[in-house]
This record gives C-alpha cells, structure tokens and sequence, in this order.
C-alpha cells in the first residue's frame, strides 16, 4: 500500500521512533535520521535547509490562502448571491428569457465556486495549519504527492470561470438568444462588474498555481540531493 505521507513526514515518523530503539553509529537532528560517512559533512546545515524550503513554500500558500483567496472567494460567493436576487425580480418582466439563462448561469458558477472553497481552499488551509489533520471525506488533500494533482484542479477552476466570462460577454454583445433585446445599462453595469470579479479571482488562482508550481519544483528539486539516511 502507497503511503501518501511526504519524505519530511516519513522522517518524522522514523523519529519518534528512533527515540525509544535508537541505532548505533545514528544520528538525529530535528526530524531527520541520518549517519555521517566522513569526518567533515554539512549534513546539518544541508537537512536544515530541506526543512526550512519545504515548509517555505507551505507557508506562502497557507498565507496566500487566509489572507487572499479564502476571504476573496466567500466576497464574491457574496456578490454571485446579490446578483441572482437582482436577477430574480428581473425575470418576470421582458425577455424572461435572458434572464432565466443568466440567473441559471450564475447559480450554477456560484455552486462550482462552493463546493471549490469548501473541498479545496478551506481542507487545504485547515491541513497546513495542522498537519495531523486529516482531510474532509472527498476533499483535496496536500502532501508532497497530491501537489500536482491540486494544480490540476485550479486550473479547471479557472477553466470554468473562462466559460462563465465567455458566457457573459456574449450576452452583451451580440448574443442570438438577445435578438433584437437591449439589456438596460444597469443590467449591463452589473454584468460588467461581476466579469471583471470573476477575472480578478481567476488571476488570484493563477497566483496560488504558480506557488503551487514552485513548491512541487522544489521538492523535486530536494529528493534529488544526495543525502544518505
């Protein structure tokens, strides 16, 4: 059975082991297990190092993820909410139509973006902020393997934030299902701003990917160096 533990994790294990049956010719430092094979090594500063550019990169996102995206995401869950209540009352005056599919479109997104802060920004914040935690049954989890994974799923995020911007810009211009139908400027106000929401959330997802992309570069990075244990 594949262990989803990372390498630091699997080290910290060994340690609490190792202070109960420890080896001969071993030695600890921190979390990390290892033997000196020469008279002279940094082997501490070099385990030092993994350590701290390990956990550095953690540390951004978990920041990133409590200062920006979590508080961005339920502002603009806030202002999905508001629009669909606005759309709501619209609905039943000329061209329903219109505003049946845009309401349609933005309860849909809205629900997209819960289940997202809920099963991947919020499980992820909780798991850096105390890495005992388990994560939530069906929700991302953030080791050392699933970084990659998590990639993956912000950039489908973003990929549904393109359909929904796509969607809106082509009810503003030109949009068949419109014919011969001018949204009121108010409408058209509103739909402006919630794209240009939408488009400030997404270049703060590419943001959180790129940390993302550094970290998984780092741990590669890392593995590769010739420490003995």
């Amino acid at each position: 059975m594949r262990t989803s533990l990372s390498y630091p994790e699997l080290q910290q294990k060994f340690c609490e082991g190792f202070s109960f049956f420890p080896f001969s010719d071993l030695e600890q430092h921190g979390r990390f297990i290892y033997k000196c094979y020469a008279g002279e090594q940094n082997l501490k500063g070099i385990l030092d190092n993994y350590d701290f550019e390990y956990n550095l990169n953690g540390q951004m996102l978990l920041l990133m993820l409590q200062q920006k995206n979590i508080p961005s995401a339920a502002a603009l869950l806030l202002h999905l909410e508001e629009v669909s209540s606005l759309l709501r009352e619209r609905r039943y005056g000329g061209k329903a139509e219109i505003y049946e599919q845009l309401l349609d479109a933005t309860q849909t997104f809205g629900g997209i973006l819960l289940l997202y802060q809920r099963d991947v920004q919020q499980n992820i914040e909780k798991q850096l902020s105390d890495p005992e935690l388990l994560p939530d049954k069906g929700a991302v989890s953030v080791n050392a393997r699933s970084i990659k994974h998590i990639q993956v799923v912000i950039t489908e995020f973003m990929s549904s934030t393109d359909i929904m911007n796509d969607f809106l810009d082509g009810l503003i211009n030109n949009n068949p299902i419109a014919g011969t139908f001018e949204l009121p400027k108010t409408e058209v106000v509103i739909i402006m701003d919630l794209s240009r929401k939408l488009l400030q959330f997404k270049s703060l997802m590419g943001k959180t990917r790129y940390i993302l992309k550094q970290w998984e570069t780092q741990i590669i990075q890392l593995h590769q160096q010739q420490t003995m244990n």
